[in-house]
């Protein structure tokens, strides 16, 4: 899966209802989809939960960095054991820390399918509406309650 996508965070559910009002931006470069058990929803909510009691997403300077942190930490995590399955597998994934992948971004991206929107209590998925024009132009498909128990959408 290379689906790429992009997660934006902002500091109340208010502010989230522009897309562009974002106070940070992270870009995933594969997996973006929110239906498998690789996607976002599947890695990012668990933690998202945890942040959110911890300190409270509204803290926008935190929440991204850690949230980026949580991701690349799964990738090396994952990394390592397909290389612990199959030691031929290192040329591929050797430690995991291959600088790609994960990024910060300045804007969004006019490509995507797929964007998601952290505020406190909840991550928003929104898919590109492709009958209308612009980088902007996504509709929201689904919005997870972070208060709620979690499951992986079909």
């Amino acid at each position: 899966m290379s689906t790429r996508c992009q997660i934006g965070f902002y500091e109340s559910k208010e502010q989230a209802k522009n897309l562009k009002d974002y106070d940070a931006l992270i870009y995933v470069h594969h997996d973006g989809y929110p239906t498998s058990e690789h996607g976002i929803p599947a890695r990012i909510v668990p933690f998202l939960k945890f942040f959110d009691e911890k300190r409270g997403l509204s803290d926008t300077e935190y929440a991204p960095a850690w949230t980026l942190h949580h991701l690349i930490q799964l990738s090396i995590d994952n990394s390592r054991d397909i290389v612990k399955e199959d030691a031929s597998m290192s040329k591929y994934f050797g430690d995991g820390r291959t600088c790609t992948g994960f990024g910060v971004s300045n804007s969004i991206h006019g490509d995507l399918d797929f964007f998601y929107k952290v505020y406190p209590g909840h991550l928003e998925v929104c898919q590109r509406d492709y009958n209308a024009k612009g980088p902007d132009k996504f509709r929201s498909i689904q919005i997870i309650h972070l208060d709620e128990p979690f499951v992986i959408p079909e």
